[in-house]
């Protein structure tokens, strides 16, 4: 694999890319504690994990007593997933999980939007929208640019490996095209920026 940039190089490798996020991010701590505050969360949900990476995920879900389901286009990080976590994982592009043929009370995204253009964006929505169930919640957690004066965030930010990072505003027109916002904030865990939302499948 060519590695051309510091976003190349931490999602080259599902174990530095593992890593990278347990040490030098801490993000997935980050992200737990905003999975805590959402009303998807919730004791016998089936939740699916939509470009779920390496599957860090999988145990919080379960802890919570939700079943669980996680697919991913990247092979090497679904091998990973299954070693690390068990046998909860399959290799689905997210722009078809209508393949899966089943519906689920509640959908995770996380980092997944920033990677893909806006006509992808809108064909992943759609898919979600038809594997979610009436009333179904959509937790997405994904990349806005640095705020003014975060010089660090803005040099990662510009290496990272996906290139169609967007504001809030533009996150939330795409996403208000397919589901109801229930809410949306923005939130940092230095030196990144993200976008929160919590979504809801529309009448």
């Amino acid at each position: 694999m060519k590695v051309s940039s510091l976003g190349d190089l931490t999602t080259a490798s599902p174990w530095i890319y593992d890593c990278s996020q347990k040490l030098i991010s801490l993000n997935y701590g980050f992200i737990k504690h905003h999975l805590k505050q959402w009303s998807g969360l919730r004791d016998g949900n089936t939740c699916l994990d939509i470009a779920c990476g390496v599957g860090a995920l999988q145990p919080f879900v379960q802890k919570n007593r939700m079943s669980y389901h996680g697919v991913d286009i990247n092979q090497g990080y679904l091998d990973y997933a299954c070693a690390s976590h068990g046998p909860y994982f399959e290799n689905l592009d997210a722009r078809h999980v209508s393949r899966l043929n089943r519906q689920f009370d509640s959908l995770l995204s996380i980092g997944l939007f920033h990677h893909l253009t806006d006509e992808d964006c809108r064909c992943v929505l759609r898919e979600a929208c038809s594997v979610l169930k009436k009333d179904g919640r959509y937790f997405i957690l994904d990349a806005i640019p640095a705020k003014p004066g975060n010089w660090v965030g803005a040099f990662l930010r510009n290496q990272d490996a996906g290139s169609h990072i967007r504001n809030m505003d533009a996150w939330g027109k795409l996403f208000g095209e397919f589901f109801s916002i229930e809410k949306a904030f923005q939130c940092a865990r230095w030196p990144y920026d993200y976008g929160v939302f919590h979504l809801r499948q529309k009448p």
